[in-house]
């Protein structure tokens, strides 16, 4: 839903002021060419990693503060965070079930994948890396 979206410009704005305490980048492995996470096996492990990192995000922001990586004007923590996935982030297309991207569609994929490596290499983001996959896989 488009609640569950931040607006760019608030997002910015949050991620200038608290950095890496704010915006996190998840990468994984795909466990299927069009369903990234069929089973949601991922998805259970990121559920509790949010969950770990939320709990603490006053000690992360104090050390990141510390560290001068949090503008010394945020009055505190984040209220919520802010993440990057990228099959939600970017416009997927599935041709077994006749899900093709539109061409704006496509021109904002090559855009987001454009600066992929921006958001992953970038000093003010976490990356979440989850290297693991289900017993099941090869």
């Amino acid at each position: 839903p488009e609640s569950a979206f931040w607006p760019a410009e608030e997002a910015c704005s949050m991620w200038q002021l608290y950095g890496s305490v704010f915006f996190l980048a998840l990468s994984y492995g795909w466990l299927h060419p069009t369903l990234n996470d069929p089973e949601m096996w991922q998805l259970e492990r990121l559920a509790c990693i949010l969950k770990e990192f939320r709990a603490s995000l006053l000690t992360l922001f104090l050390w990141f503060r510390q560290k001068g990586a949090v503008d010394c004007s945020a009055p505190g923590p984040p209220a919520d965070i802010g993440i990057f996935i990228d099959f939600c982030s970017l416009p997927q297309q599935d041709p077994q079930r006749s899900i093709m991207r539109s061409p704006l569609e496509q021109q904002h994929f090559n855009s987001g994948l454009g600066i992929a490596d921006v958001i992953y290499g970038h000093t003010s983001t976490t990356v979440i890396r989850i290297t693991s996959v289900p017993p099941s896989e090869p």
